[in-house]
């Protein structure tokens, strides 16, 4: 095993999760902070829609429904035209696709959701 290894372990409930993966990703999504927030929703609920549902047009059918759509405002506090705006600008910047999240933003979850694991391995040459 190689001695160059740096380990960080932090402590969050799972919807936290989600902002967490969204602010490591930061660097490369360069997203505003509102756009964190609600995307970290999205994701989150995508999330918990999937333990139900394992269709994936049918789960994004059901993540942008306007059901979810109310939960997320409710939840942000956010009016109905900034939660759309957000979208658009998601959108934009190719977060979202249509009415889906981008695979490359989706992390890889299995149950039991315990515990993540993401690993950087940078080659030095």
């Amino acid at each position: 095993m190689s001695q160059n290894i740096n380990v960080q372990s932090f402590d969050v409930n799972k919807e936290k999760f989600f902002k967490m993966w969204l602010m490591i990703l930061q660097p490369f999504l360069k997203l505003r902070n509102k756009e964190i927030e609600i995307l970290s929703k999205i994701l989150y609920h995508r999330y918990l829609i999937s333990l139900e549902v394992k269709n994936k047009e049918m789960l994004d059918e059901l993540l942008f429904s306007s059901k979810i759509k109310k939960q997320i405002c409710t939840e942000l506090s956010m009016k109905d035209e900034d939660y759309n705006n957000l979208l658009s600008c998601l959108r934009k910047k190719k977060i979202i696709i249509e009415r889906s999240v981008n695979k490359q933003i989706i992390p890889i979850i299995s149950e039991p959701f315990d515990n993540f694991k993401l690993v950087y391995n940078i080659n030095i040459k």
